[in-house]
């Protein structure tokens, strides 16, 4: 079984998951490490290839990435660890912040005592 990282990015088999996103896709996971080590489902976002604006889609570049790629940080999904095929890279910290400011805002839980 695959060792399941916040922050890490995967290939996972998205059919029948979000009618957006038919296929094979990238996924950034956001669930934390503990939660990821004892359940069966995790969540994250999906990284496509868009032309986009916005700030709920960030882009990235790293290795075997398109470079119009974008982190969908407005299409949260959970799915089974089992449709993770393999580990793709870790996401760097900027980016990984970006993420955080973005749910954080849209939440609504920029207000909560940290």
């Amino acid at each position: 079984m695959i060792d399941i990282k916040r922050g890490n990015v995967y290939v996972v088999d998205l059919n029948e998951i979000n009618p957006d996103f038919c296929g094979f896709y990238p996924v950034l996971i956001l669930q934390n490490d503990e939660e990821n080590k004892h359940c069966d489902f995790t969540f994250g976002v999906p990284i496509h290839i868009s032309e986009k604006k916005g700030d709920s889609y960030i882009p990235i570049s790293a290795k075997g990435l398109h470079t119009s790629s974008k982190i969908f940080c407005n299409k949260l999904i959970c799915f089974r660890r089992k449709r993770i095929k393999r580990f793709l890279f870790t996401l760097d910290h900027n980016h990984m912040k970006c993420v955080e400011k973005f749910f954080i805002k849209h939440a609504g839980l920029h207000g909560l005592p940290q």
